[in-house]
């Protein structure tokens, strides 16, 4: 799938529901993963809340959010192609207000911000901690030895206010063994909000949070 989608010629147009969204290469496309189109189906009001979307991507989220009413919408990705193509789609879906910054998880981000939520479209497709990564767009779809899952669950809590939510796009084959790891760890609540199961596989939205 992720060959096929640089079979296109760049850059394209897409359609999402209600937005146009241009695709540059290398960036993870809308077109071709559905996953999106399935974790909002269940997104909770995001109606004056500071949100933050992690690996934007085309800024599809980003923008969803912000014309969701969200008050507040920060949109980070580690790939330079990605922050131009979201800044691209911004423009062309007049959301002018939706910052973007180019970081590597919570790198761009200062100690002192806080947000009602975070959101990540999670790279959840288990593969092994040496696994060769032929192109940075790989990095998008697998998350080798879940270092990933590790670093972005023990962080992401230190950077939400309080009663904040972390929301993340799941799969049923995801590593569930050290998601629960890592919540217990850290006292979080972990609940499915809602999953579905398309052509592709069974997405799932799941929310979690700090015990109280």
């Amino acid at each position: 799938s992720l060959a096929l989608s640089q079979s296109e010629t760049f850059p394209y147009l897409y359609n999402v529901g209600d937005y146009n969204i241009k695709v540059f290469q290398g960036v993870f496309s809308p077109k071709y993963f559905s996953g999106w189109q399935v974790f909002r189906m269940f997104m909770p009001n995001v109606a004056g809340k500071s949100v933050l979307d992690v690996g934007t991507g085309t800024g599809l989220a980003a923008i969803d959010f912000f014309l969701g009413g969200a008050k507040q919408v920060l949109a980070v990705d580690i790939s330079e192609e990605a922050v131009a193509n979201a800044q691209e789609n911004i423009w062309l879906n007049q959301c002018s207000r939706i910052e973007v910054r180019k970081g590597d998880v919570f790198s761009s981000i200062s100690n002192d911000e806080r947000f009602d939520l975070i959101y990540w479209n999670f790279p959840f497709i288990q593969a092994p901690i040496h696994r060769p990564m032929s192109s940075s767009l790989e990095y998008a779809v697998f998350d080798p030895g879940s270092k990933l899952l590790e670093h972005f669950i023990t962080d992401a809590p230190s950077f939400l206010k309080l009663g904040g939510k972390i929301l993340l796009g799941w799969g049923h084959n995801a590593d569930w063994a050290t998601l629960r790891r890592i919540c217990s760890q850290q006292r979080l609540e972990c609940i499915l909000l809602g999953e579905m199961t398309n052509a592709e596989m069974c997405f799932q939205l799941l929310q979690i949070s700090k015990l109280e």
